[in-house]
């Protein structure tokens, strides 16, 4: 389970990007329009966009608003 949050005021078009270690998009998440100042939780089953598991691992994850990027890298992990 992914937690986020938008500052209030900010308002658009969310969209959670995964990427491996190597620096390769892994999945996306399009969470859709959401509106600032509320929490919001989003679900990633550890596949990729070919629906495809994963392999145990780092991961990492960078937000996007209307298509700008948002915030800083965060680090994730799978672990089997």
């Amino acid at each position: 389970v992914i937690k986020y949050h938008l500052p209030a005021g900010k308002k658009g078009n969310v969209k959670l990007v995964i990427y491996n270690s190597a620096g390769e998009k892994v999945r996306t998440l399009d969470e859709g329009i959401r509106d600032g100042g509320y929490v919001y939780y989003s679900e990633w089953d550890g596949r990729n966009d070919k629906n495809e598991k994963c392999a145990s691992g780092v991961y990492f994850l960078i937000a996007y608003i209307n298509g700008d990027k948002t915030g800083g890298v965060h680090k994730m992990a799978i672990i089997k």
